[in-house]
């Protein structure tokens, strides 16, 4: 719920400011205009509250607080009207429109994009979520399905028709492995972290050439022979993708 507090102020549409938030449904205690949003009013706020908006955005005298914590009134406001559109567009476009690329559908949320589902290079991976038992990197999901769900709230897109968090989790428990190995082939131990040798934009920019024979030492000698140098990542993607138990029981997580 978002907090709006009206204290007074010397402007001339003071008076304005405050009959137009009773007429909205604000309350008045001890001298100060308070005025509430729920988190469905918050969806539509930029429209059905812009002309207050524009009036008082600037005012010192006016306070925001979104669930007990200060946040910059008209910032926060224009947040949720760019999730508003977002999700209009979603209506017009269908599903792969929330997709992080046309071939790849990420976490469900283009806007989920603090932390990486495929491993990538210069941003943080899901995998970084961990530690060592012996040579074995234990992912951990708890607090990767914990970082996700504040970046959803961050974001505002949590408030999105489309959006359902249990659909990220349900990606991560099954679709993410739950242990990397130090193989030094496609991730190495670095002191007391894992890091990958082997990224989707090293396969993209090498055309898949040198990756069939890592392939072929893990046994996947079948799909190894189906993937011709050249070939776009995602033509190779929605192979692997067939031989994902194989991956995840070895260890090994392109996806």
């Amino acid at each position: 719920m978002l907090l709006i507090e009206i204290h007074k102020s010397r402007s001339k549409q003071y008076t304005e400011v405050v009959q137009t938030s009773l007429k909205l449904g604000a309350m008045v205690d001890d001298g100060v205009v308070k005025l509430t949003l729920s988190d469905h009013e918050l969806f539509s706020a930029y429209e059905d509250y812009f002309d207050l908006l524009m009036i008082i955005c600037k005012w010192r005298t006016v306070k925001a607080y979104y669930e007990d914590k200060p946040v910059h009134l008209y910032r926060f406001i224009l947040k949720y009207k760019f999730v508003f559109d977002c999700a209009s567009e979603r209506h017009e476009s269908g599903a792969k429109y929330c997709w992080q690329a046309p071939h790849m559908i990420g976490w469900g949320c283009s806007k989920l994009k603090k932390i990486s589902r495929y491993i990538r290079d210069g941003v943080r991976n899901y995998y970084e979520f961990g530690s060592f038992n012996d040579k074995v990197w234990r992912i951990d999901k708890i607090t990767l399905i914990d970082k996700l769900k504040q970046e959803s709230k961050s974001s505002g897109c949590h408030l999105c028709p489309y959006f359902d968090f249990d659909n990220v989790v349900e990606i991560v428990n099954h679709k993410l492995p739950e242990s990397l190995i130090d193989d030094d082939i496609f991730f190495v131990r670095d002191q007391n972290m894992i890091k990958h040798k082997l990224s989707l934009d090293e396969i993209n920019k090498k055309q898949m050439q040198g990756v069939l024979s890592k392939l072929a030492s893990y046994g996947f000698s079948r799909f190894a022979m189906r993937v011709r140098p050249g070939s776009k990542f995602f033509e190779a993607n929605e192979m692997y993708n067939k031989y994902e138990d194989g991956y995840i029981n070895n260890g090994v997580s392109l996806n």
